[in-house]
């Protein structure tokens, strides 16, 4: 392509808003929307859902790379969705740039798959991406990338603190989030953000601790003969 796209960071700043809110825009909470990453998830309780908008450094306030609308029932749900929408536009960023990706591929339609938030609205998800790509690949800048528009009929992806983790994965004591914090990083998974707050904890995708919980070493036949032989 004609144009480098920055990288997306680990964190990127979530703005959150309702139809009952003021919508001020991303200056009015500090970030610089020619320098800055941003998503901004708007709910909409009258139509039970919610919808985010990535948006990269110089694309402006009306031209995210990715829109996705989800159900959501509260703004919990409301800021799972705008997590979601930028896990998603991870591996299409690195697809933009190298369509041979294979990774990135991957990862992507595990993102979209019929089981998970996009439902049976995955397939015409899928579609609408790989139709969306070439047309991404061929801009000429970035305030010229078309929006990938996406919707499904499921919820947002349930995210867990590292005390959450900590008790799914049977870690207790003092030392509990710090045996976490170390099994999250061995698996190579990364904070999808932080619970508001200055205690905050860090927030995980619960579908990625409990992939990577089942398939770690030791979970394949073999361990599972030798424990029903033990039951």
């Amino acid at each position: 392509m004609s144009i480098q796209l920055p990288p997306l960071p680990s964190d990127v700043p979530t703005l959150i808003e309702t139809s009952f809110s003021h919508h001020q825009g991303p200056a009015a909470h500090g970030i610089d929307i020619d320098t800055q990453w941003w998503c901004e998830t708007d709910r909409r309780p009258r139509y039970g859902d919610a919808t985010a908008h990535v948006s990269a450094p110089g694309t402006g306030l009306y031209q995210p790379l990715l829109s996705l609308t989800l159900w959501a029932d509260d703004l919990d749900e409301t800021e799972a969705v705008g997590h979601y929408a930028i896990r998603i536009t991870r591996p299409l960023l690195r697809l933009v740039a190298d369509r041979s990706d294979a990774e990135a591929m991957e990862e992507l339609k595990t993102l979209l798959a019929p089981s998970g938030p996009l439902g049976n609205r995955s397939q015409g998800a899928w579609r609408r991406v790989l139709e969306w790509l070439p047309e991404a690949a061929e801009a000429s800048q970035i305030s010229d990338i078309p929006t990938l528009e996406l919707s499904g009929q499921g919820g947002p992806v349930e995210l867990w603190t590292v005390s959450m983790v900590a008790k799914y994965l049977g870690f207790t004591g003092d030392s509990a989030n710090g045996s976490a914090r170390k099994q999250l990083s061995r698996w190579g998974l990364k904070s999808e953000g932080r619970e508001p707050g200055r205690r905050g904890e860090s927030q995980y995708a619960a579908d990625q601790v409990k992939a990577a919980h089942a398939n770690r070493p030791g979970r394949g036949r073999w361990a599972e003969s030798r424990n029903a032989e033990g039951a």
